[in-house]
């Protein structure tokens, strides 16, 4: 399944016309959600085991709304596969560390950076 959270209509429409041209419309589902509080919507969509294997997020570029998206990801500990990536497209200067998610690196993007993570793992009962 392919899975899109935007809260704008015409950004929404767009992304939506995008999964048709790309002929993948029957997995595609669009939530018009906010962001910073989506992932309880996207964890109802989520059936059978289903689980994310990669989020990009390009959340607007208002101070801090990066950082606001973080405790977010990090709660909903159910949806995320074993080896799952979460990639975060923004100016902002990130604590990784105070995120609770792995991070494993970030790289430039134009005028922004890639802030990649991967949530946390769980913890191994034989330890």
């Amino acid at each position: 399944m392919l899975l899109s959270v935007e809260v704008d209509r015409r950004t929404g429409d767009d992304i939506r016309n995008m999964a048709r041209e790309f002929g993948v419309e029957d997995r595609f589902r669009l939530l018009r959600v906010d962001g910073r509080r989506c992932m309880p919507a996207v964890s109802k969509q989520l059936s059978g085991g289903v689980k994310l294997s990669c989020c990009f997020l390009d959340p607007p570029y208002i101070r801090d709304m990066a950082s606001s998206l973080l405790p977010g990801l990090l709660a909903a500990k159910d949806v995320w596969d074993d080896d799952a990536l979460i990639i975060m497209r923004t100016p902002d200067e990130l604590n990784e560390s105070q995120s609770g998610l792995e991070f494993l690196g970030r790289r430039r993007a134009g005028n922004a950076w890639l802030w990649i993570f991967r949530p946390p793992q769980p913890a191994n009962p034989g330890e």
